[in-house]
């Protein structure tokens, strides 16, 4: 995710067990936080773009990324809050 989001970007979140009947996984509550000139548009592009993005997580599959909410905390920072399901790949 970070190598989508680019420079002066980081990520820091909370990580909780998920399963159902038939999948186990976890649910990632997530804020991607961008920094530096262009924050603004670069977190529009990425709220547009994440949900479609293709990620590779070693023994996971990424099923559902939402963006909940994306903050401009001025031109030079913006926060995304993202929740993204994963289930294990066996």
């Amino acid at each position: 995710m970070l190598q989508i989001a680019g420079d002066g970007a980081t990520v820091e979140g909370d990580i909780r067990p998920w399963h159902s009947a038939t999948f186990v996984g976890m649910q990632h509550q997530l804020s991607l936080v961008i920094q530096g000139e262009h924050a603004a548009p670069r977190a529009a592009a990425l709220a547009a773009s994440l949900p479609e993005a293709e990620f590779a997580i070693r023994g996971h599959i990424v099923v559902d990324l939402a963006v909940d909410s994306v903050v401009h905390d001025g031109p030079d920072l913006s926060r995304l809050s993202l929740c993204v399901l994963t289930l294990e790949d066996w």
